[in-house]
């Protein structure tokens, strides 16, 4: 069976971009959100698919080209600052928060914003960690997505 143009299979588990209320999303299949792959006539969906096919892989020079998607201000300038974190690197969340100059008190804030990600791989806040520990993924805690984030530290880490 032949891969949709929107659906990427990698050893983390399957990331699906589509649109939600007509922006562009990407969600782990075993989130419960959910989004619809895209058609094959989306193109930028099918577009953002290819980069994020190709960064799983290890190339990320695709990446840039994507805006951080929708969000407030606030949710975006974490988003950005997110994506400045090297592949196989990692960062607290108190430290994103005092380089954003919101002093290690905004940690907590950092990380809502980082939640409702709605690009994880072209956002990779899987690269922000607890500073005692891994720390949560899409809220996930110790579940499902949890694994995810853990499966893509453990994989750049490796490459």
């Amino acid at each position: 069976m032949r891969q949709q143009a929107t659906v990427i299979d990698c050893p983390a588990g399957r990331l699906v971009v589509g649109r939600r209320h007509g922006a562009l999303v990407a969600e782990w299949s075993v989130s419960p959100h959910g989004v619809e792959a895209a058609s094959r006539e989306d193109a930028e969906a099918v577009g953002l698919a290819d980069a994020l096919r190709r960064a799983l892989a290890g190339d990320e020079s695709r990446l840039p080209g994507f805006p951080v998607g929708a969000g407030t201000a606030f949710q975006r300038r974490v988003w950005t600052a997110c994506r400045a974190v090297p592949r196989g690197r990692t960062e607290t969340y108190g430290a994103l928060a005092e380089r954003l100059g919101l002093g290690r008190g905004g940690a907590r804030a950092v990380g809502q914003a980082l939640r409702r990600n709605p690009l994880p791989v072209l956002v990779p806040c899987h690269r922000i960690v607890a500073a005692d520990g891994q720390g949560g993924y899409s809220g996930d805690t110790s579940g499902a997505l949890s694994e995810v984030k853990r499966t893509l530290l453990e994989l750049e880490r490796s490459a």
